[in-house]
């Protein structure tokens, strides 16, 4: 089993988002199909090369991104979290498109390290979810039916905190702290906090 494997990569086998999660070192350890397709390489080419290697991420001022001395690496390093941000991905010569990345660190059980997610999202692609108004956003019907409450421990939960912190930071028990959890795990239709991370990145 490698770095990432502890994490339940089968939800992300049918996603439609570009997912991979690679160790503190920047390796990748698994890939989806829509990765593979993105990248247009075949798996096993992708896993187990280094991040750089395989992606040509640059910033939209035209900063490479994918390098051996990643900024996504370096800020897990000091315990710094990633958060989503605007590239542009170039491949084999094409024209760069535009993506959104987003990297989360994600806390291992005892005896592991720390894996980074990373979600790769085409810009501006419509996505044929049922939406409701709220305000001056749309939002798709699942994440509208939670509560204020819950959004906001799903906001924490995307940053990868983990309960005890998310329990401190808003003044609530452990146990109120799972309740939510398990509660947005339910709406949206998943059956893991990784899920519903990878649910609220694709909303965005």
């Amino acid at each position: 089993m490698g770095m990432g494997r502890w994490i339940p990569v089968e939800a992300f086998e049918h996603a439609g988002h570009a997912v991979f999660v690679s160790d503190e070192d920047g390796h990748i350890d698994y890939c989806n199909p829509a990765t593979a397709h993105l990248l247009k390489r075949d798996r096993q080419e992708i896993e187990g090369q280094r991040c750089c290697e395989v992606m040509s991420l640059r910033s939209l001022e035209g900063k490479l991104l994918c390098r051996a001395e990643c900024a996504v690496q370096a800020q897990v390093r000091r315990g710094k979290v990633p958060q989503m941000r605007p590239a542009l991905l170039s491949l084999n010569g094409d024209l760069p498109r535009a993506v959104d990345l987003f990297s989360v660190a994600v806390s291992p059980p005892v005896g592991r390290r720390i894996a980074i997610l990373h979600v790769i999202k085409i810009a501006a692609i419509a996505h044929n979810e049922n939406v409701v108004e709220t305000g001056s956003r749309h939002e798709p019907t699942s994440y509208a039916c939670l509560s204020p409450r819950e959004k906001e421990v799903l906001r924490h939960l995307t940053s990868g905190k983990g309960t005890d912190q998310i329990a401190g930071e808003l003044f609530l028990s452990r146990a109120t702290v799972r309740n939510h959890i398990r509660a947005i795990l339910s709406k949206l239709k998943v059956h893991s906090r990784i899920e519903a991370v990878l649910a609220s990145v694709a909303r965005r």
